[in-house]
C-alpha cells in the first residue's frame, strides 16, 4: 500500500499561521491555524463549531510568515486569498481540545 506522503506531487511544509475562511455559503469569517501547506492544498485546524463539511468550496486566506525550511515561503509577513475545496474533515484526537482538521484543496 502506497502511503498519502509518496502519493504527494508537491512536498508538504509544517506550519504555524493564522488563516481565516471564509465557507462559499456563509457571509461569516472564521478564524484557526494552519498546521501545513504545499503548493496546492493545506491541513489547518478550526474550531468544532465551525460547520464544514466535504465537498465545501470556501476562500482561505493565509497570514504567511518567513520560513527558512520551505523554500517558497515568503521572506516577510504576507497574506494571501486562495479559492479551495475541503477533501476531508477529522474530528478524532483533536476533539477534545475543541479543533477539527480540515484537508483544503487549493482550486487556482
Amino acid at each position: 500500500m502506497v502511503s498519502a506522503e509518496e502519493r504527494r506531487t508537491h512536498p508538504r511544509y509544517d506550519i504555524d499561521w493564522p488563516v481565516s475562511i471564509r465557507p462559499s455559503d456563509r457571509a461569516r469569517v472564521f478564524g484557526g491555524r494552519g498546521q501545513n501547506l504545499s503548493r496546492c492544498g493545506a491541513l489547518v485546524a478550526l474550531p468544532l463549531s465551525i460547520p464544514i463539511r466535504p465537498g465545501q468550496r470556501m476562500e482561505v486566506k493565509l497570514r504567511a510568515s518567513a520560513n527558512p525550511a520551505m523554500p517558497e515561503a515568503p521572506k516577510d509577513d504576507t497574506a494571501e486569498v486562495r479559492s479551495a475545496s475541503v477533501v476531508r474533515v477529522q474530528r478524532g484526537t483533536c476533539f477534545l481540545d475543541g479543533l477539527q482538521l480540515v484537508g483544503l484543496e487549493f482550486e487556482d
